[in-house]
């Protein structure tokens, strides 16, 4: 073989590589943008001036499910009224209007029974924008949770959690019976404080941001207090209970609700 076949064959070996490292080093950027723009979309979920738009596009920027409803709908009857002007609080007279202004609010339905007395949305939301739901899912987990007992996926409310999730037995969630997780009397410290960068909430919300396992968080919570003596708000009490009746039915959270 000359020498020129020999330099040709090499210097082709060398763009090729140079090319293979390019494409992991390009690979490995895009990964790197999407866990650092996922970090930044978290981080600034609530500054004032995107939060309205972060609020009715989470499905858009971050996973999601589609749980599609059954055939069986009960249509809500419409009977427009007017709000009041005003309203009392504490012995003083208030603005309807300043009050909806003041509290940034998107959308406000007034219902009683069967019907629609009263409904308008603001700051650019439709009646066909989707928002997030945020803390009032825990209800619809919590009814989850019924139907599993019903069911008989789930023997009974007083088993520990652990039952289920063993891998939990490290966690101060050890041992800890399922009523008092529904109840947020599990006992576990968790620190709430929305304002404190190292708060249980905001780690929380990192884990989430970098894509890493929820479990692996719970893992590092520790019991506070004997379970079911004293109400304390836990948003990773919830996360547990998804954690069980997806343990319990084998099926995922979305799965189970839209059946």
């Amino acid at each position: 073989m000359s020498d020129n076949v020999k330099t040709k064959k090499f210097s082709m070996k060398v763009f090729a590589g140079i090319g293979a490292v390019l494409l992991i080093l390009a690979v490995a950027g895009i990964l790197n943008f999407n866990r650092v723009q996922r970090l930044y979309r978290v981080v600034t979920l609530f500054d004032r001036d995107v939060i309205v738009e972060n609020f009715r596009t989470m499905g858009e920027r971050f996973e999601a499910r589609t749980v599609r409803r059954g055939e069986a709908v009960s249509p809500l009857k419409i009977k427009v009224l007017g709000l009041p002007a005003s309203y009392i609080y504490r012995g003083e007279k208030k603005s309807v209007a300043e009050f909806i202004d003041r509290t940034w609010t998107t959308g406000f339905i007034v219902l009683r029974d069967d019907t629609i007395l009263f409904e308008r949305y603001y700051r650019g939301n439709t009646a066909a924008s989707r928002t997030i739901s945020w803390s009032s899912v825990k209800s619809l987990v919590s009814a989850l949770m019924g139907i599993a007992v019903a069911e008989g996926c789930i023997k009974d409310i007083r088993q520990p959690v652990t039952d289920y999730v063993p891998s939990l037995g490290v966690s101060g969630y050890n041992g800890v019976p399922i009523k008092d997780v529904l109840q947020m009397s599990s006992g576990v410290r968790f620190d709430e404080t929305y304002a404190d960068f190292n708060s249980d909430i905001n780690r929380m919300g990192r884990y989430f941001a970098l894509n890493m396992p929820f479990e692996k968080f719970i893992l590092s919570l520790e019991s506070e207090r004997k379970p079911g003596v004293y109400n304390h708000y836990v948003s990773m009490d919830t996360q547990v209970l998804g954690m069980v009746i997806r343990s319990a039915t084998g099926k995922s959270l979305s799965a189970y609700a839209e059946e």
